[in-house]
């Protein structure tokens, strides 16, 4: 096949090897650049298995990749030739061995070499065929793509041959480029002393797979981006030939003590450059650097290629978008901003793609992800729905596309949901792996390091972070974390630099919640405290208890996570604060004249709450708690706070109930009745000041329990009173 330019047909498919194209019934099918590959191979070998080693070595030259990246490739592979609706497969998984492709060839259709070219085309260096596939190399230890691919004849023979097409207009039409469709130029060095040639393979090589992670793109493989190396045709030309809206190209040059690493992105059918940008490098160091410059490049690019996507769905098909004018536009708004109203808006766009095309996965994963950070990360009104609405997607997503990076992350934040902050990690790794550009990915990895306490690992994480995405929307909240981390690690002056970069002058409260920049200002204020500038750090805590009153040391520390606990600055931040006048506890007894409240609104943990409830529910203190345990017929514990402080774990009931949740709080009734004909239900939050117990405990009185006791002080006053208690925090 690969001697003659054969054109195969199997079943409703042709695969075109010179023009890169796979259709079916002639319409295209949208596959990545390696998954067209490791067709191609399967198919110009079909009379052999193929070993997994083979297709690695030739699908990614050189590359080291894991075995996983394969079997990605080829599910992808499996689902655009819609397997699941054929009789037999196409592709045979040979159990230890490889792969080998059993569909039924059609004969092979051939590409006439003498096709006539028109006298105004531009020219085509006929370079040597592409032998048949050697026996496979030992795999190099090394992650560099440096090895440079031989041009096939067939692509230039049909790169003359399309534009002879297009020209003369003989017969009908190419179809038009996909629609985020792009290819990566040979990079160019430009240095005098062509030093760097094998770095700017390196990174076209690189760039090349990273693009292809982008939800929706179609990426032309190096092999035919190669032709095109050192040639001067003109733009429009080459995306004709490769069918591609987009072209990357860029350059190395050698500069005094540093190298130039320069990109842009070019409209080809206009020339028009619609991106650029410079990357400076320390010399010695690109090999260290390379993937941070090939991410940063692919994840800037994502963004430009998605914005312009989205604009011109919105642009030219207002009226009639299809799913994936949705999906585009659904994702130009998400990595633009992250605010509620903002994913609301990408989340009712996602839902319409499905509705036009219930089969669409990167729309499916996407939405997965989507609504899994506004569970984690922000105020969701409606987080029941939510949670179910995510935890359907992520398991219909987990069946249909098990390698949807997406879907993969989604998982990943339900179960940081639930504290399973190590389970969170690893499934948060994979996607990672999948798609090394997903900037709301990372910092799911970043907040979750931060709940497990590795300190250290997170701060790489940011750095990482920081060098692929300097100046996106979430720069601050970076600033603060390396800042918190430094603070945990016990590095004041460390901490107080970062958090006085990231923590906006100017606070503003929001219904009792504690919003992140209200977390930097604490952490600010213990590190000027830890730093000896306990003068600043009074008055800074004077500025900040006349906007948020209702807060105490104790508190702020039981937010913590056991593994954070744990570390040197959890402590260290309490004491830091009440040194800098903040109230360690809160009064249990306190009036703060708020009225009793019987429906449950725009509250939070740290709002203050009335001296008494509605029955049939009742107020209890510290002392009566401690008479009620130390009787015969003692209470059931509920506590909604942090869980830090437990007065008795044996009688600990209902982790994690959320008393606007009906379902929770019949399961919750369904249990305890049995324990409490024997005794009260005792309800406590972090604090006098937590609005979360009072609601649940009205929710439990009122589905008809015997007797319902809210522990209006909480976690604060049990601690306060010196009486024995657990932690039991996830």
């Amino acid at each position: 096949m690969g001697d003659d330019c054969a054109i195969v047909e199997f079943g409703p498919f042709r695969l075109d090897t010179g023009r890169r194209v796979l259709t079916r019934d002639g319409a295209p099918v949208t596959v990545s650049s390696r998954a067209f590959d490791v067709l191609r191979l399967l198919v110009e070998n079909r009379d052999r298995v193929m070993s997994k080693d083979d297709l690695i070595t030739h699908v990614w030259r050189g590359v080291v990749v894991e075995e996983n990246n394969l079997a990605v490739q080829v599910s992808a592979l499996r689902r655009a030739l819609g397997e699941a609706e054929l009789d037999s497969p196409l592709i045979l998984t040979v159990p230890g061995q490889g792969y080998r492709f059993v569909g039924r060839i059609a004969d092979p259709v051939r590409v006439e070499a003498a096709a006539p070219v028109a006298e105004d085309a531009p020219a085509a260096v006929a370079e040597p065929v592409a032998a048949p596939i050697p026996p496979a190399p030992p795999r190099p230890p090394r992650r560099w793509g440096f090895g440079l691919a031989a041009a096939a004849a067939c692509l230039v023979i049909g790169v003359s041959a399309a534009s002879f097409l297009f020209k003369s207009g003989g017969t009908k039409p190419v179809p038009g480029p996909p629609r985020l469709s792009i290819a990566v130029l040979p990079f160019r060095d430009l240095s005098d002393d062509g030093c760097c040639a094998r770095f700017a393979d390196a990174v076209s090589d690189d760039l090349t797979t990273d693009l292809s992670h982008i939800p929706g793109s179609v990426v032309i493989a190096r092999e035919s981006s190669d032709v095109y190396r050192g040639k001067t045709l003109p733009l429009a030309d080459i995306g004709r030939a490769l069918n591609v809206r987009y072209l990357l190209e860029g350059s190395l040059r050698a500069e005094e003590d540093s190298f130039s690493i320069n990109a842009q992105l070019i409209e080809a059918s206009t020339s028009a450059h619609l991106w650029a940008a410079r990357f400076p490098v320390a010399r010695g160091h690109l090999g260290q650097v390379q993937d941070a410059i090939v991410h940063r490049i692919a994840s800037a690019l994502g963004v430009t290629l998605i914005q312009i996507e989205g604009s011109t769905a919105a642009r030219e098909r207002a009226s009639n978008p299809d799913a994936l004018d949705l999906f585009f536009q659904a994702r130009s708004i998400l990595d633009r901003s992250d605010t509620l109203d903002q994913m609301t808006a990408a989340q009712q766009l996602l839902e319409q793609a499905l509705v036009k095309q219930p089969d669409f996965a990167d729309a499916r994963g996407e939405l997965a992800m989507l609504l899994a950070r506004k569970l984690n990360g922000l105020s969701d009104p409606h987080f029941n729905a939510d949670l179910a609405r995510a935890r359907a997607l992520t398991t219909q997503q987990a069946a249909a596309a098990p390698d949807s990076g997406p879907a993969i992350a989604a998982q990943g934040l339900l179960l940081a949901l639930d504290f399973k902050w190590a389970e969170a990690r690893a499934r948060l790794q994979a996607a990672l792996e999948m798609d090394p550009e997903s900037v709301p990915v990372r910092r799911a990895l970043i907040t979750c390091l931060s709940n497990l306490g590795l300190y250290t690992l997170e701060l790489q994480n940011i750095d990482e972070l920081l060098r692929i995405d300097p100046v996106g929307p979430g720069i601050k909240e970076l600033l603060i974390s390396r800042g918190i981390a430094y603070f945990m690690l016990n590095q004041p002056r460390a901490a107080l630099a970062w958090l006085s970069q990231g923590v906006p002058k100017e606070l503003t409260r929001s219904h009792g919640q504690l919003s992140y920049d209200e977390y930097g200002e604490l952490f600010r204020i213990a590190a000027l405290q830890q730093a000896g500038e306990a003068a600043a750090a009074h008055s800074a805590m004077e500025e900040y208890t006349s906007v948020f009153p209702y807060r105490s040391a104790a508190a702020i520390g039981n937010l913590f996570t056991a593994a954070q606990a744990a570390a040197p600055g959890a402590k260290m931040l309490v004491d830091a604060l009440a040194a800098a006048g903040m109230r360690r506890f809160m009064d249990e007894h306190e009036d703060f004249h708020v009225s009793a409240i019987n429906e449950a609104g725009e509250f939070g943990p740290f709002e203050p709450t009335p001296v008494s409830i509605a029955p049939p529910a009742r107020v209890i203190d510290t002392a009566a708690l401690r008479t009620r345990l130390a009787a015969k017929a003692r209470p059931r514990i509920i506590n909604v706070g942090s869980r830090a402080v437990t007065p008795d774990p044996a009688l600990d009931r209902c982790h994690g109930l959320v008393y606007d949740d009906q379902d929770a709080v019949r399961a919750c009734t369904d249990a305890l009745g049995h324990d409490a004909a024997d005794g009260p239900v005792v309800v406590m939050g972090l604090s006098v000041v937590d609005v979360n117990s009072y609601f649940a405990a009205l929710a439990l009185a009122r589905t008809g329990l015997r007797e319902v006791l809210w522990y209006r002080g909480g976690e604060d006053s049990w601690a306060a009173s010196g009486a024995p208690y657990r932690d039991m925090r996830p």
